[in-house]
C-alpha cells in the first residue's frame, strides 16, 4: 500500500518489462535504472514472496546482480547500499562475504565504498575496517577513533596502523 492506495504488485510482469528496457536499444542512464529497479523487484520478492531459503537465495543473488549491473551502468542507488550494507551485517564472517563480492559484484562493491568514504560513514556497522577493509567477525575486533576523527566519521580500523595510514593517530 503506496499513499493509501491499494496497487497490487505483479514482480513477474515488471522484472519482464524492465529486463526487455536492460537488453534493448536504450542509453545506459536508462538501462542503469531500469537495472536499478530490477534490483528493487527482486528484493521485493525475496521479501515477500518468498519462503523456500532457496528461493530467497536465487532472488537475492539476482537482486545483487541487477545492483552491479546498475552501478557498472554508473548509478549507485539506496538499493545497493541497502544490499551490501545487509550482506555484510548478515554475515557470520564479513571477510569471506568480502572476498566473494570483489569476484561476484565488483562495480556495486566499488561505488559502495566510494559512498561510505565520500560520505564519511561507518561500514557495515564497524565489522569492517575503515582502511584496509578487512572483515571481521564482530565488530569488538576493531578500534574504534575516539580522537579527531570521531566528529567526522564514526569509523573502525582493525589496528592503530590502519588509522594512522588515513592520517588520523
Amino acid at each position: 500500500m503506496a499513499l493509501g492506495l491499494d496497487v497490487p504488485v505483479n514482480t513477474p510482469d515488471a522484472l519482464f518489462h524492465l529486463c526487455t528496457i536492460i537488453e534493448g536499444p536504450y542509453t545506459d542512464n536508462i538501462k542503469a535504472k531500469a537495472a536499478s529497479l530490477a534490483s528493487a523487484c527482486y528484493l521485493d520478492a525475496f521479501t515477500r514472496e518468498c519462503s523456500k531459503p532457496k528461493d530467497n537465495d536465487r532472488h537475492n543473488a539476482m537482486a545483487m546482480a541487477m545492483a552491479d549491473l546498475s552501478c557498472e551502468m554508473g548509478l549507485f542507488s539506496e538499493i545497493a547500499y541497502f544490499l551490501i550494507e545487509e550482506a555484510l551485517m548478515s554475515a557470520p564472517n564479513t571477510s569471506a562475504v568480502l572476498e566473494v563480492m570483489k569476484n561476484t559484484v565488483p562495480h556495486v562493491l566499488g561505488s559502495y565504498k566510494e559512498f561510505i568514504h565520500h560520505e564519511g560513514l561507518k561500514i557495515a556497522a564497524g565489522r569492517v575496517c575503515s582502511a584496509c577493509w578487512k572483515g571481521s567477525v564482530s565488530k569488538s575486533q576493531f578500534l574504534r577513533c575516539a580522537g579527531a576523527c570521531e566528529g567526522i566519521r564514526k569509523v573502525s580500523y582493525c589496528s592503530k596502523l590502519c588509522q594512522k595510514s588515513v592520517g588520523f593517530t
